[in-house]
């Protein structure tokens, strides 16, 4: 990494799950400085070095305190929070996290100046096409779209068009889609990637809960 394309302050959501920690982990080894927002009790995934903050995103007062006071283009949002759920049967804080914990920290990055914000949506926000035809990512998102298929990918378009939004409306943001993600890191040790560590390969059947990134 080149260390003069990054800012001096990363302020990173959802930062005891494998993306959010190993996130974490790599901006302090380049030397900028960290505030991490966990749940409570998952302090403890957080790598050594960041500011750490117990809150939650569907709470504003956790996000009042996250957030620096006074506009600082020095500081770059990654918000990575979310649930993440392949069950059939919709999990009921779903959209409350997924769309109005989304909505509450965009809102806050706006209204507390931060330079930069980047979303962490996934892949199944974008329409599914027919016949293992290549997809692309639309110019409108909407939970209601053919081929957004299930609650977790309905939670995460629905938050991606709140984005988009939001970048309409003068917030300097990007949107990235990333898929499953495996590897160094997984300080939780989900199903999937305990299956990968063995051996055994991602198997997706083996994940079969929902829990947040």
């Amino acid at each position: 990494m080149d260390k003069c394309k990054f800012r001096k302050m990363y302020l990173v959501t959802g930062a005891s799950g494998h993306l959010g920690s190993v996130l974490v982990r790599r901006i302090l080894e380049e030397g900028s400085s960290v505030r991490a927002l966990v749940l409570p009790g998952e302090e403890k995934f957080v790598p050594p070095g960041a500011e750490v903050f117990s809150g939650d995103i569907t709470d504003a007062s956790s996000l009042a305190r996250f957030f620096p006071e006074g506009a600082n283009s020095d500081i770059t949002l990654v918000h990575s929070a979310s649930i993440v759920s392949i069950a059939s049967r919709e999990h009921p804080r779903l959209w409350e996290v997924n769309v109005n914990g989304a909505e509450n920290v965009f809102r806050f990055a706006k209204e507390r100046g931060v330079g930069r914000t980047v979303y962490v949506s996934t892949v199944h926000a974008i329409p599914e096409r027919p016949h293992h035809e290549e997809i692309s990512e639309p110019s409108v998102f909407t939970e209601n779209a053919d081929g957004v298929v299930g609650g977790y990918a309905r939670s995460k378009a629905a938050a991606t068009a709140l984005a988009l939004r939001f970048a309409q409306e003068g917030l300097n943001l990007s949107v990235v889609f990333p898929s499953g993600i495996i590897g160094p890191g997984d300080t939780q040790k989900k199903e999937s990637q305990r299956a990968f560590d063995k051996g055994d390969g991602f198997r997706q059947d083996t994940v079969r809960s929902a829990r947040r990134i």
